[in-house]
């Protein structure tokens, strides 16, 4: 028993022993039972201790090495004997993953192997290296050789990586082609590789590799996460010989939008792709400088980058590139863009390795000018479709020599209005040469598009280096490029005086790359106006009825006259002069009035349509008046908003409408202020033109026959008093104000020339059994000034004349009596004289004076009746009777005095003094007549 326990004691020892001797698979298990680095393995030192790892013949080659992680090893290979030649050397290896890594990095601290005769077919002589990865065949890679310029790393893209080294023509001479490596290897996880994948929290998509190729990567919806086109092994050297093509699609697009793709990288030290002419080489030049930047086109003979505007190498190369240098955006015409990068079979091993930035614009569909359509750039931009908006030079990259036009184009009476309101174009110096990258050119009208130069007729202007275009950069801050300081002419914009025009620009051969990027607004503008124009304003227009009959007429729409365009106020005015058998009918079918707070209130009883305000921010109004008599204006309405149609008629051949705006701001336009309507020239019905009373006083019979209550427009038939010779006119109607009492729908209204609010409005009635209204000229109740001061200062007669109107509703008779009067100025009568302005003949209950004619004339004036009083009419009673028997004695009296007079005439009277005038001037013997 003690024996069995003995031998399971012993058992258990040596597994326990066994087990700790064991080696990790990235150690060298010696046969001492040591471990040691697999790099250690036949490097010429007793590394375990027993030289198991020295074993005679050994090699380093055709061995596949391990490692932990961060963990830095070495290998080196010696010049191979001659009788071993050819010589094939494969070292694999493999990032176990954990501790063991993800990723290979090899450092080539030496690098001379063989000698490279071309970067084409059969390039390396003599020795070469190659790089497998991704059961790539010997056969496709491509291979390194000659001396490494400085560090080289290289990073694998997956966890198995195979360097073979060859030799097939080596020599112990002094001229024997060299063979000397020594590389550095470790193994890192993929959470350090920061540069290739990015931060945890912001890692980068570096595309899906396409299966069965090397490095095809595709791209989907860059707009939600990082891309970056990088090339292979990034951040190491990449492989020779490979083609990778990368598909950039952007499958999600909003609505209404369309999708551009954009590469960049402005790090130029993330961009060095390899070319003919090795760094250290000088550019050909007077002082030897480097070149420096990237390259283009034709001067990329070896590696190079192509971008194509499109899914396939068959749609437009936009760019071909190498070198390094910073890359400005490459954007393509859609949603679709694809990279080639390409690498030449052999040369020398050189850090070279690139990464693009991956963006996506989205761009309105309606922006016109961002892109090309069918790869052409020439719009045609009808005023119907849009009266206005923006022009964009391309948003995408686009080949040097591209031509775009924007072909402009409105109705007859249509004019352009355009300025820039943003302009970027950068002048590339290329070898002491100035490029200019855009030349613009602007034509008033049509121009040849076949001919890069226009008619000098139609001629605007040209942008060309250093001339920039007509700039109105404060708008750009505005939304719809619309500034609250409108773009000055011709400072700031362009105005066409045709209804066309033409703006072309060509990216100029030189341009390459430095992008051109412009906004311009554009406008048409129109200049329509209805009627005829009235020289020297800017909207006032009249109608004749001699060659029209009906029609439409409304506010301008050009801009220039608005707040948009500088000015806030507006005022125009629009005459309709009718035959003298004909009136003018207005029919007001739509008004806008912007901010203006405004109410129109219709007055029955005058039939008259008021505005009423409720703030003075911006005032919109539209005032209607006829004229009779000559220039008598008689307020017809103030519209300030149209609810439903609104007529108005006139009585006069002439109607005048003026349409005022005020206080407009910037933003504001014919789109907020405006009104449309239409008139027509329609016969005389209702009353006659209107009757002009004159003299020292009247009588005016009203009569209506006719029922006209279902009319909208009742006819308003006027009477003018004209006052004239600084008079007054006394008006007396039969009836009443207190209108709520009022028995009947007709009313005569009283006016002062020219004012909308009536002075009365009467309930007409029957003169025995109504009261009387009294109305006065407007200027009556002011102060009379001094009688010296009257003679220099006359009160206006306009505001002392009377327009009388009546409204007729329904059939009805009356009457109204005006009277002329003078005022009494209080000036002293001395005896039976007074100044020329004194009147001696009062109605004492209107404290004002009348003519004498009209005193004891056998009418009755005053309404007291004091003119016909019999006590005031005696003294104009003649005795004819007793003429004729005075006659004769008289004849007799005046011969006696004739000849007492002749006996004394030396005491005459002639020494006697005349009366002196007081304070209270007189003037004798001559009466003062209204």
């Amino acid at each position: 028993m003690a024996t069995g326990c003995w031998r399971t004691i012993s058992l258990v020892m040596s597994l326990v022993c066994c087990v700790g001797n064991a080696c990790r698979i990235s150690e060298f298990f010696c046969d001492n039972g040591q471990c040691t680095g697999l790099d250690r393995f036949c490097d010429g030192r007793n590394d375990c201790g027993d030289k198991s790892d020295e074993p005679r013949q050994c090699t380093r080659c055709n061995r596949t090495y391990y490692g932990d992680r961060h963990k830095t090893y070495t290998i080196d290979i010696a010049k191979p004997k001659l009788d071993k030649m050819p010589y094939y050397c494969a070292l694999t290896f493999i990032a176990g993953g954990g501790e063991l890594g993800d990723i290979v990095e090899l450092s080539f601290e030496k690098f001379n192997m063989g000698r490279l005769g071309s970067h084409f077919k059969d390039g390396c002589t003599a020795a070469y290296v190659q790089i497998i990865e991704n059961n790539r065949s010997l056969n496709s890679a491509g291979a390194w050789c000659g001396q490494g310029i400085r560090w080289n790393v290289y990073y694998s893209e997956s966890s198995n990586v195979t360097v073979v080294l060859v030799a097939t023509n080596l020599t112990d001479d002094a001229n024997s082609p060299p063979f000397e490596f020594k590389v550095n290897y470790r193994f890192l996880s993929r959470l350090d590789a920061v540069t290739r994948y990015g931060l945890a929290n912001s890692m980068h998509h570096r595309g899906e590799l396409i299966p069965g190729t090397v490095c095809d990567r595709s791209y989907h919806d860059c707009d939600s996460q990082i891309c970056r086109v990088q090339s292979p092994n990034f951040p190491g050297i990449y492989p020779r010989n490979v083609t990778c093509y990368y598909h950039i699609t952007q499958i999600t697009v909003p609505e209404n939008k369309y999708a551009m793709i954009a590469v960049s990288q402005r790090n130029e030290e993330k961009l060095k792709v390899k070319t003919s002419q090795a760094p250290h080489e000088k550019y050909g030049g007077p002082f030897g400088f480097q070149r420096s930047g990237l390259w283009y086109g034709e001067e990329c003979q070896h590696d190079y980058v192509k971008v194509y505007d499109g899914a396939t190498i068959n749609d437009p190369l936009w760019l071909k590139f190498c070198r390094s240098g910073p890359l400005p955006e490459i954007i393509s015409s859609g949603s679709e863009m694809l990279l080639e990068f390409h690498s030449i079979p052999y040369d020398h091993p050189e850090l070279h390795s690139f990464e693009l930035n991956v963006d996506v614009r989205f761009i309105p569909e309606d922006s016109l000018g961002t892109r090309m359509v069918d790869h052409k750039c020439d719009w045609v931009i009808n005023s119907e479709q849009a009266r206005h908006g923006a022009l964009f030079s391309l948003q995408h990259s686009a080949p040097p020599g591209t031509k775009c036009s924007y072909h402009l184009r409105g109705n007859e009476h249509d004019i352009i209005w355009l300025y820039f309101v943003y302009f970027y174009a950068e002048t590339r110096r290329d070898n002491n040469d100035d490029h200019h990258v855009i030349r613009i050119e602007l034509f008033n009208g049509l121009t040849n598009n076949n001919t890069d130069n226009g008619s000098t007729n139609t001629f605007l202007d040209t942008a060309i280096g250093e001339k920039v275009p007509r700039i109105c950069a404060h708008a750009r801050n505005y939304p719809d490029y619309i500034p609250v300081r409108p773009c000055k002419l011709p400072e700031e914009s362009y105005l066409s005086t045709q209804p066309e025009m033409f703006l072309r620009y060509r990216i100029m051969e030189g341009a390459r790359l430095d992008f051109v990027r412009f906004v311009a607004r554009y406008e048409f503008v129109d200049t329509f106006q209805h009627g005829n124009p009235v020289v020297g304003s800017e909207c006032d227009r009249i109608f004749s009825g001699e060659h029209l009959r009906n029609g439409r007429f409304a506010s301008p729409r050009n801009v220039f006259l608005f707040g948009r365009g500088g000015h806030p106020n507006l005022t125009c005015t629009y005459t309709f002069v009718a035959p003298p058998s004909k009136r003018v009918r207005i029919t007001l079918r739509r008004m806008k009035t912007g901010r203006g707070q405004c109410t129109n209130e219709y007055n029955l009883d005058t039939r008259r349509y008021t505005c009423h305000h409720e703030t003075d921010q911006a005032l919109t109004e539209m005032h209607l008046t006829q004229y009779m008599w000559g220039e008598i204006a008689i307020p017809l309405a103030c519209i300030c908003e149209v609810h439903a149609p609104i007529d108005i008629e006139t009585v006069s051949s002439k109607l005048k409408i003026t349409f005022s705006l005020s206080n407009m701001n910037s933003k504001e336009d014919f789109n907020d202020y405006f009104f449309e309507a239409d008139y027509e020239f329609v016969p005389y019905s209702d009353c006659s033109t209107g009757h002009y009373m004159a003299g020292m006083s009247g009588e005016i019979q009203i009569q209506s026959t006719e029922q006209r209550r279902g009319l909208s427009y009742a006819p308003k038939c006027p009477w003018f008093i004209d006052a004239t010779n600084d008079k007054y006119i006394y008006l007396r109607i039969h009836g009443i104000t207190e209108l709520e009492e009022c028995r009947t729908t007709n009313r005569i209204a009283v006016f002062s020339p020219g004012e909308m609010d009536p002075m009365a409005v009467v309930c007409p009635g029957d003169p025995d059994t109504s009261g009387s209204v009294e109305v006065f000229s407007k200027a009556w109740n002011k102060s009379v000034k001094s009688m010296s001061k009257l003679h220099h200062h006359s009160t206006s007669a306009t505001n002392n004349n009377l327009i009388v109107e009546f409204i007729a509703n329904e059939p009805g008779s009356y009457a109204a009596k005006w009277l002329k009067l003078a005022k009494q100025t209080g000036v002293k009568v001395v005896g039976k004289a007074a100044y020329q302005d004194e009147c001696a003949h009062v109605c004492p209950e209107l404290n004002a004076c009348i003519s004498s004619r009209l005193w004891c004339d056998g009418k009755t004036h005053c309404p007291s009746g004091i003119d016909e009083a019999e006590e005031n009419c005696q003294r104009h009673q003649f005795p004819w009777l007793y003429v004729g028997v005075g006659g004769g004695f008289g004849a007799f009296i005046i011969v006696i005095v004739i000849i007492a007079l002749a006996r004394r005439k030396r005491e005459t009277t002639a020494q006697k003094g005349h009366p002196v005038p007081t304070d209270d001037v007189s003037i004798d013997g001559k009466e003062s007549e209204c």
